[in-house]
């Protein structure tokens, strides 16, 4: 196994008094900082909660992780689902950059690519965590 391609997937509560511009601005400051540090993944939000999913360097998500994210006052309550190391990161071949999502719509590519690129368990945990942003588990 390559120890360092490294997986981090959490949740958290949207702090109540950010707006869409906070959000807009998170997310260009998260695109710019995962690309520029080359982490694959995408950020999720929605009814009032984020949904991350950060596949890298070992060293670098979990500095990220630990240093950035966990004391960030723009979200509380973080609740990691996944962290570990894996031969084959998710969204290794699902786009060239880190991505982010704010509508219920932008999800369906990210359901398909999870069907069509199961190789373990976690694409299917990964579905059943998306169920939250109102995406049905059937949907297609």
């Amino acid at each position: 196994m390559n120890n360092n391609s490294f997986t981090i997937c959490y949740f958290s509560d949207a702090s109540a008094s950010l707006t869409n511009e906070d959000i807009n601005s998170l997310f260009d400051q998260v695109n710019n900082f995962n690309n520029s540090h080359h982490i694959n993944g995408i950020l999720l939000f929605g009814m009032g909660k984020f949904f991350q999913v950060l596949e890298g360097d070992e060293t670098i998500v979990k500095d990220l992780f630990t240093d950035r994210i966990l004391n960030d006052a723009r979200h509380s309550n973080i609740f990691t689902v996944i962290e570990k190391a894996y031969d084959e990161p998710i969204f290794k071949n699902y786009s060239s950059q880190f991505n982010t999502y704010k509508e219920p719509e932008d999800l369906t590519n990210i359901l398909s690519y999870l069907r069509q690129n199961r190789t373990n368990s976690t694409h299917n945990k990964l579905e059943r965590l998306l169920s939250p942003f109102g995406i049905p588990l059937g949907a297609k």
